[in-house]
């Protein structure tokens, strides 16, 4: 049994929630594995030990507690701990990278951190809220491998990216950005030195609303698998 944690302040009134809620049964009916789904509040974030999970998902929406959030995705970094966030879940694993990889611990994103002056996360150009959209993927990259394509058609539910002038500033590091859009602004991040620490600006369990799986899930929810096996979990027999 993989056990699954979704971080994120849960509201079923949230189009990508439903979708979040849906997205993992269509994987594991299509994989054939057993997963143990959990939504943990950020309010609840402090007090819980994601290090007993397989896999995280950092979802959308606004968090209650942006720290606990910022301190998850750091352990699950740091404790390898295969983890996929979007929407938001993506911009807060860039400033999570920023301040406690890159040392630029005074940024933060410009909708929530006014008392900053430096916002890693700024307003996109064009806002992206409710729309589909070309993205462009690197082949030679770990999502390039799980896609076996070189873009898709995704759905997004947000306003903030990254900043553009900040992306050189990440050149020579481990995070890896893999993924664009037709003007070349940032639409995924992988670090390869880790088994499975993607970020997507969209949100890929939107195609479970239209009754298919996205690669990506499948991929986080293989990865916990093997990763459950090293913990003695399962038998190779069981990995799908």
């Amino acid at each position: 049994m993989i056990q699954l944690v979704i971080v994120g302040d849960h509201n079923p009134q949230y189009e990508s929630h439903k979708a979040t809620d849906m997205c993992i049964p269509l994987a594991t009916a299509e994989m054939g594995i057993d997963v143990e789904t959990q939504w943990i509040s950020t309010r609840e974030l402090s007090t819980s030990d994601i290090s007993s999970f397989d896999a995280l998902i950092v979802a959308t929406g606004v968090y209650e507690d942006q720290s606990a959030v910022l301190d998850a995705l750091r352990m699950a970094r740091e404790g390898k701990i295969p983890t996929l966030a979007m929407c938001g879940g993506f911009q807060f694993m860039i400033i999570e990278y920023a301040r406690n990889v890159l040392g630029l611990k005074e940024v933060g994103h410009a909708e929530f951190d006014s008392g900053l002056k430096e916002h890693i996360i700024a307003p996109l150009q064009c806002s992206l809220r409710g729309l589909e959209a070309p993205v462009s993927i690197l082949r030679d990259s770990q999502v390039g491998e799980i896609y076996q394509a070189a873009g898709s058609e995704e759905k997004f539910y947000c306003s903030f990216g990254l900043a553009p002038r900040y992306a050189p500033i990440f050149a020579d590091s481990p995070l890896r950005f893999v993924g664009y859009d037709y003007e070349g602004q940032l639409r995924i991040t992988e670090l390869p030195v880790h088994p499975f620490f993607i970020g997507t600006l969209f949100v890929p369990q939107a195609r479970a609303l239209k009754g298919s799986s996205h690669p990506l899930i499948n991929e986080l929810l293989r990865v916990a698998c093997k990763r459950r096996q090293g913990l003695g979990g399962l038998s190779s027999s069981q990995l799908p």
